[in-house]
């Protein structure tokens, strides 16, 4: 199609053999081709690409045109890669403001975040992403993944305002995975405690979309069992279950004031 072939123009112009970048390119899933720009795909396969046949590569890149930092993160896929890259991103502060979380066709997570310093709201600094990228390159090349937030507490003003979790499913009519909409009041380690969530009831996340409107997140989640099955009824109970006790408006601790 033609996001495939900018994508590849584009890795040419930058001397990459194309043979080579195409063959990178058809593993990616078809979600990859439908939902990125050709420039952020041809950076994912630069990465791929230049990292010599390393099983985990992680890259971070300049902040994008909405501000943020890129981060891309492709390792072999097992569950607990997003939970574990969420933890690892709330320890060193940082906020998720976007996520796209894809499988690969040869057993690969693609993951990519935009995320803020915590707090600033700004872009990481250029010093801090040699740091990001090692930080997340260790946890990601343990033997067990590592998925504890941080424990990071909210303010008494953040405290008064959180809203019980708004749970949506949708799938069924032969859909392959199970749709979760998820709106809830925005606070520090959000996407940590609902990956934990995750890991709690059994799920496997295959994409998630991720956006922040002022004090409240709208998230989207492409969900299945640990057979890659869809929810069923129970395990959807389980999940809802899950979430509200993670993500309850009492289920921090309140921090300091700010």
């Amino acid at each position: 199609g033609e996001v495939r072939e900018r994508t590849l123009a584009l890795l040419a112009e930058n001397g990459m053999d194309r043979a080579a970048a195409a063959a990178i390119l058809d593993v990616f899933p078809d979600a990859a081709l439908l939902r990125q720009r050709p420039e952020l795909l041809a950076w994912q396969v630069d990465a791929v690409l230049s990292s010599g046949g390393t099983s985990t590569v992680v890259v971070v890149r300049p902040p994008d045109v909405r501000g943020g930092t890129e981060l891309f993160v492709c390792t072999p896929d097992r569950d607990g890669v997003f939970a574990a890259v969420a933890a690892t991103l709330d320890r060193l502060r940082l906020d998720v403001v976007a996520a796209r979380v894809m499988s690969s066709r040869d057993g690969r997570a693609l993951d990519t975040f935009t995320v803020l310093e915590a707090g600033a709201q700004a872009p990481v600094p250029a010093e801090r992403a040699a740091d990001l990228q090692g930080a997340l390159e260790r946890v990601l090349g343990a033997p067990v993944l590592r998925t504890q937030p941080s424990h990071r507490g909210l303010t008494r003003r953040l405290r008064h305002f959180q809203r019980p979790p708004r749970i949506d499913f949708h799938g069924g009519d032969g859909q392959p995975l199970t749709r979760l909409a998820l709106v809830c009041s925005d606070r520090p380690g959000l996407l940590v405690a609902t990956a934990q969530a995750f890991l709690d009831a059994k799920v496997r996340v295959h994409d998630a979309r991720i956006a922040t409107f002022g004090d409240q997140v709208e998230d989207f989640f492409e969900l299945s069992d640990s057979h890659d099955a869809p929810l069923d009824e129970a395990q959807q109970q389980s999940l809802r279950e899950a979430l509200q006790r993670r993500l309850a408006p009492g289920s921090m601790t309140v921090g300091p004031e700010s």
